[in-house]
């Protein structure tokens, strides 16, 4: 049996990082440094943004799961351009 991976994605405002952008920009600590801004509330996986969009809407969405190999074949049989 596969291991799921649950992957989650750190959703910000504009304004937030324009603003953590200057504070970042005006602290001698920060200097020639990398600086990720992730506040933990703002962490979410795709099952409970799904989760959220179903409560405010009163409707449940029709989830097809898919497993990686699938995936993967399915990528490989299209073709991009």
């Amino acid at each position: 049996m596969q291991k799921l991976h649950y992957l989650s994605a750190v959703l910000n405002y504009e304004e937030d990082i324009a603003m953590y952008s200057i504070k970042v920009a005006n602290d001698p600590r920060t200097c020639n440094r990398v600086v990720v801004y992730r506040p933990s509330k703002n962490i979410i996986s795709q099952n409970d943004l799904i989760l959220l969009w179903e409560q405010k809407s009163g409707q449940n969405f029709h989830k097809d799961f898919l497993t990686e190999e699938e995936i993967v074949n399915l990528s490989e049989s299209k073709t991009f351009y």
